[in-house]
């Protein structure tokens, strides 16, 4: 639970200290979502304040390991929905202004996002350093008018329960980042035919 401080303070010494390839980050979405500020006119101000407060919490703590991360060489992919307002804030604009990351949008139903056997678009923005990470990501729907070129059936709408189940990644998506990680840490040095495990950041700087 991030909104803890000592839970972020934990957080960013077992990154310092586990050196990891690769952090993916997927914050809380709900305050930040299109449909939510349409709705924000109806709800107790108080209570819409107090959501935005605690998600940018989370927004800014994210981006700070995302920082950590640049600065040492490693990996990230940011995900969040390609429509979100907090696209806009400071904190991600600083990450993505960095001249290693760059940003994407995909649709989700390419990797297999389904509810119910029906396919689920979900434009999501991924933001990363890694350059095979967002190849592997970046496919879109060729389909025309609400239906999926995977499948030739119509999409569902990514809201309600159908936007909480497609909180999970699929499987096929999972297996693209790690598609995009193994090209990535070949291409710079850490990963060798014929080893075990890949080269540490510290044995390659």
């Amino acid at each position: 639970d991030f909104d803890i401080r000592e839970n972020r303070r934990k957080a960013r010494k077992e990154l310092d200290e586990q050196e990891p390839a690769l952090l993916i980050g997927s914050v809380m979405c709900t305050a930040f979502s299109a449909l939510q500020a349409m709705n924000e006119q109806r709800r107790d101000p108080d209570v819409v304040n107090r959501e935005l407060v605690r998600a940018m919490v989370h927004l800014r703590f994210v981006c700070e390991l995302y920082q950590m991360q640049l600065d040492n060489g490693r990996y990230f992919p940011h995900e969040h929905p390609g429509g979100a307002t907090s696209w806009k804030e400071s904190c991600v604009q600083d990450i993505w202004a960095h001249p290693e990351v760059e940003r994407i949008i995909n649709h989700q139903c390419q990797f297999g996002q389904r509810h119910d056997s029906e396919p689920v678009m979900k434009p999501t923005g991924w933001m990363s350093n890694s350059p095979h990470i967002l190849e592997q990501l970046n496919r879109r729907c060729g389909g025309t008018r609400g239906i999926c070129s995977a499948t030739g059936t119509p999409h569902r709408h990514a809201t309600g329960k159908v936007a909480r189940d497609a909180a999970v990644y699929p499987f096929l998506l999972c297996k693209a980042i790690l598609v995009g990680l193994c090209k990535q840490l070949r291409e710079d040095g850490h990963l060798t035919a014929g080893s075990c495990g890949f080269t540490t950041w510290n044995e390659t700087r």
